[in-house]
């Protein structure tokens, strides 16, 4: 699966391009500033064993990711609300690991999207 889907971004460029050109750059612009926040209440989540709210952040965060084509990403937060639903909490730290990374693809695709308008 690739990092991202191009086709959400260009249904809303389509969309928007008369009545609100700059939508996509801002939609991308709230997606990357919202997850960094969001990533962090989960690290926290995760120190402290707290599964509530982690499972909560990950299930936060699928629309957005969605919204944007970061198929992948929405994936991997879906298994973490899986696990954290489980209380699975010795799986979360490595399932962290993988959203972080998938996380840093995302942002690198999305830069490149942005600069599109």
């Amino acid at each position: 699966m690739p990092t991202l889907d191009p086709a959400p971004l260009a249904a809303w460029r389509a969309q928007t391009r008369d009545i609100a050109p700059h939508f996509v750059r801002e939609l991308i612009d709230d997606m990357l500033t919202d997850t960094a926040a969001h990533l962090t209440i989960m690290a926290r989540a995760i120190l402290s064993g707290d599964t509530t709210a982690c499972r909560f952040v990950a299930h936060r965060l699928q629309s957005s990711c969605n919204a944007v084509g970061a198929f992948q990403f929405t994936f991997l937060q879906e298994e973490m609300e899986i696990l954290a639903k489980n209380d699975a909490v010795t799986f979360l730290g490595s399932q962290f690991v993988k959203i972080q990374a998938e996380y840093r693809r995302v942002e690198r695709a999305l830069e490149v999207e942005r600069a599109l308008g």
